[in-house]
């Protein structure tokens, strides 16, 4: 048990570095060799342009929701909950179920945070409606902060009787980390490579949460 682990955790360890060295190295080039990709101020150009006073107040809703935060009382939350509702559940599954969640968006910010401060890249030059995070534009933690996290609810939802259908796990998994993105665009706080990227840092982490918190008899083979 204690050898899994530890294959594990440095698997998980190296594949980490792996991810935030690829994503800071991405981030460079596009504000270096690419000169920031200037193409990109079309839609920030374009949605402060057609902002609206409804849209303001959504907006904030949504990028509110999405702060350090909400995210971080909504993981530990949600760990609470898959802890409760599985009392029958070996004890080594049912602990990957109340960590995942925090582990997640764990990994999220630590390669987020590590690579924004190598691009250190700067936000669009628009109207913003939020004060800035001291962290840099590239990649959108709030995008990819709310991708993981709801990526793992999610999963939660789709084990439990409300997921039956499966609609309601994918408007969660795909709808929210959409809204999300569209809202931190919206509100000129980030380019749109900062949130595709913030996406993909998402996925990436709540996927390896998922396999490093299952139980040995379910964990993927190496």
């Amino acid at each position: 048990m204690k050898t899994d682990v530890r294959r594990r955790l440095v698997r998980l360890g190296i594949e980490t570095a792996a991810v935030t060295v690829g994503v800071a190295a991405l981030g460079r080039i596009i504000t270096g060799p690419l000169r920031g990709l200037p193409a990109e101020d079309v839609v920030n150009d374009y949605l402060v342009a057609r902002g609206l006073p409804e849209l303001d107040r959504l907006t904030w809703v949504l990028s509110t929701y999405s702060d350090t935060a909400p995210t971080i009382v909504t993981a530990v939350g949600l760990g609470v909950w898959r802890w409760l509702r599985t009392p029958d559940v070996p004890r080594p599954e049912r602990i990957g179920h109340a960590i995942r969640p925090v582990a997640a968006i764990s990994l999220e910010t630590l390669s987020f945070v590590s690579a924004a401060a190598v691009v250190g890249r700067d936000r669009p030059s628009v109207r913003r409606l939020d004060k800035p995070a001291p962290t840099s534009s590239f990649p959108s933690g709030h995008t990819g902060a709310s991708t993981s996290l709801h990526r793992t609810i999610a999963d939660g939802i789709a084990d439990s009787r409300w997921g039956a259908t499966g609609l309601l796990p994918w408007s969660v998994r795909v709808g929210v980390p959409t809204l999300v993105a569209w809202s931190r665009l919206y509100r000129g706080m980030h380019h749109p490579s900062d949130v595709a990227v913030g996406l993909a840092v998402g996925v990436w982490a709540s996927s390896a949460a998922r396999r490093a918190t299952l139980p040995p008899t379910r964990a993927p083979s190496v």
